[in-house]
């Protein structure tokens, strides 16, 4: 379920970025403004909400790739765990550089 849920966050996060890079090849303005605005607060916690999710969603397809095709299958709540873990790790390690602590 967790897989599924961040592909569709980052699927929707693929279509709005193209979106906005579509308008900022309008004018110098469009760039300008855009800058402006990915300063904002909700700009950046949205922006840590999408590395999160592609953490997750990439070490969670990892985890279901070896245990299909390896003896893994019994340790894939623990597997699942200590990745979810090394994800939530990186995603608060992004978090803090990004908000330039």
């Amino acid at each position: 379920m967790l897989n599924r849920i961040t592909a569709l966050g980052l699927t929707l996060y693929l279509f709005m970025h193209l979106v906005v890079l579509s308008q900022l090849a309008l004018s110098p303005e469009g760039y300008d403004a855009f800058i402006t605005f990915a300063h904002h607060p909700a700009v950046l916690a949205g922006e840590l909400l999408v590395v999160l999710g592609a953490l997750m969603h990439g070490l969670n397809g990892l985890r279901i790739v070896f245990c299909h095709f390896s003896p893994l299958i019994r340790y894939q709540k623990i597997i699942f765990w200590v990745l979810m873990t090394l994800a939530i790790g990186a995603g608060i390690y992004f978090g803090v550089r990004m908000y330039g602590a």
